[in-house]
């Protein structure tokens, strides 16, 4: 059978992900929820020193945005790397269950993890 450069067989599917991934990766989630407690210590500042009300309101929006921008990066490493191995794996009803228990928290939490598959790569 003839294979690749990588050791792939013949018309196998492979797909590489990178360990840089702009915006994808724990260290940037760090780094913008070390930037929303800057603006949510700015926004408690802003309350005690009676600053007027829609200055408060913008700031509140930039803790939001940056939360927003936080989640995005862990959704996107978790995307590209936990769910990418429980699809490989055959566990896309624990991942989406999962997922679902993530965002909405009304479901109950995968099985996933009582059967030992927590991955914590580093995204």
């Amino acid at each position: 059978m003839a294979s690749d450069e990588n050791g792939n067989a013949a018309g196998e599917s492979t797909v590489e992900v990178s360990q840089h991934r702009p915006g994808g990766n724990r260290s940037d989630a760090v780094a913008r929820l070390k930037s929303v407690r800057g603006h949510l210590d700015a926004v408690i500042r802003m309350l005690e020193n009676d600053t007027y009300c829609i200055d408060v309101l913008y700031q509140m929006r930039a803790v939001e945005g940056g939360l927003m921008k936080a989640r995005r990066s862990i959704l996107e490493g978790h995307l590209r790397t936990c769910v990418s191995d429980a699809y490989a794996e055959g566990r896309v009803d624990d991942v989406i269950e999962e997922l679902l228990s993530a965002f909405f928290n009304d479901r109950t939490p995968s099985k996933a993890r009582t059967r030992g598959h927590e991955h914590h790569h580093d995204h």
